[in-house]
């Protein structure tokens, strides 16, 4: 039976990923990896530090986008989940969505550490509300939450980004009143959690946070 480790943000934070992609067969990285993501030392324009396509191939690594990676990079990286994308593994039905409002955008470089496409468009979101409702998947793996479930991890973390409305979270919220998978993972509050909510567990990542998961767990 396979088991997947799926990792909370890493932000190009390399040699602390290391470790953790070397102890598992195969990881997901729910987001915020810094792709293509710049920042700024005495003036110079340096890139985040992040494992070689070599090194991805190497321990099997593959990510989803979250608002701190450069879309366009990612979509040109073969170990990049295509928002939208649903596999079977083990007769376990999964769907994986990324992308998020950042809070901090305000402050940010557009093309430097910030892209205006950093949520889905309304009519990807609802291309991928209305794949949902038809595939009904048994995990969903996504950067951010439901708008619904958000509200319940800014009591539980203190953590606050609502003050900012986000069409992902709204599409979210719209696709699990639609259909409760059996599990929701994501990153994005670094925060790491389990909570059962209307029948979906959710489990949500700190940064670096590991969560390895056992695919016969989920039938």
């Amino acid at each position: 039976m396979t088991t997947i480790r799926f990792i909370g943000d890493t932000h190009g934070k390399w040699e602390r990923l290391k470790p953790i992609i070397k102890g598992a067969k195969q990881s997901i990285i729910c987001g915020d990896v810094g792709i293509g993501f710049y920042k700024s030392f005495g003036g110079e324009r340096v890139a985040c530090s992040n494992p070689s396509y070599d090194d991805f191939m190497k321990y099997n690594v593959r990510v989803i986008r979250g608002n701190h990676d450069n879309p366009n990079v990612c979509a040109r990286q073969k170990y990049y989940i295509p928002d939208g994308t649903i596999e079977v593994i083990d007769g376990v039905k999964i769907m994986y969505i990324g992308g998020a409002k950042s809070v901090d955008r305000h402050w940010r470089t557009e093309g430097f550490d910030w892209w205006a496409d950093e949520e889905l468009s309304h009519s990807k979101l609802q291309e991928f509300t209305d794949l949902y409702e038809a595939e009904k998947p048994d995990v969903m793996v996504t950067h951010d939450v439901p708008e619904e479930v958000a509200k319940l991890i800014e009591t539980l973390s203190g953590r606050r980004k609502l003050d900012i409305p986000s069409i992902t979270r709204q599409a979210l919220d719209s696709m699990f009143w639609m259909h409760q998978p059996k599990l929701w993972v994501h990153g994005h509050w670094h925060f790491s959690y389990d909570y059962e909510y209307k029948g979906t567990m959710f489990h949500g990542l700190a940064e670096l946070g590991v969560y390895d998961l056992d695919m016969e767990t989920v039938k």
